[in-house]
């Protein structure tokens, strides 16, 4: 990864830390009074240097956000977790300061959810690029006519070269469907194409038709 991506995500990380756990004190209380404050400026430093040690050790800096995937989601929501247990270790270890621990909740869901959508985002902007009018805007056009292809197979590895043909301009596919003889997949959609047949026999036929 880039310095200037490792940059971007440890802003991003910092800005929702800190936007968490101080709404979080708003929300519980309804207003932001000056304890209110300064238990925010108490444990900021400590919720945004133990986030980003979480989220480093957990490989969050080292994912790639445009291939985000289950594991990458199970990742963000245990560094959130770890890093509330955590601060409410911190709160309970010192017990001259009084706060609803409440506010550990709310500050978990309040930075899940931007955590994870800043992660998503990228692979959903990404994935637009299948639709060929998005294509176009952001690869311009082709200057030869795509070549038009069908995907021999409609199960996990026919799968995952849809999505790698329409996301590079590199390669100037257009995917007319898949051929599988599995008559259950007869007719669904996978990544935008169609599963063309049941029997690979009428794949002559197919071809006749132009397809």
């Amino acid at each position: 990864m880039s310095r200037t991506r490792r940059c971007i995500r440890l802003t991003n990380d910092i800005f929702c830390l800190s936007f968490s756990l101080l709404a979080a004190i708003w929300l519980r209380y309804e207003n932001l009074d000056s304890a209110g404050i300064t238990f925010f400026l108490w444990l900021m430093p400590v919720s945004v240097l133990a986030g980003l040690r979480i989220f480093a050790f957990l490989g969050l800096y080292r994912r790639s956000v445009r291939f985000t995937s289950i594991p990458d989601l199970v990742a963000i929501f245990m560094a959130v977790i770890s890093l509330s247990i955590v601060k409410m270790f911190l709160l309970l270890a010192t017990p001259q300061i009084v706060f609803s621990r409440a506010i550990f909740i709310i500050d978990w869901v309040l930075g899940l959810f931007p955590i994870g959508f800043s992660r998503v985002t990228p692979r959903v902007l990404s994935s637009l690029t299948d639709f060929e009018p998005v294509r176009k805007m952001v690869y311009g056009e082709v200057r030869n006519r795509p070549k038009r292809v069908l995907i021999y197979g409609a199960r996990r590895a026919g799968e995952s070269v849809a999505p790698e043909i329409r996301g590079n301009e590199q390669f100037p596919y257009s995917i007319v469907g898949f051929l599988d003889d599995d008559s259950r997949k007869l007719g669904s959609i996978i990544h935008g194409a169609e599963v063309l047949g049941e029997k690979l026999t009428k794949l002559h036929s197919w071809i006749i038709r132009g397809l």
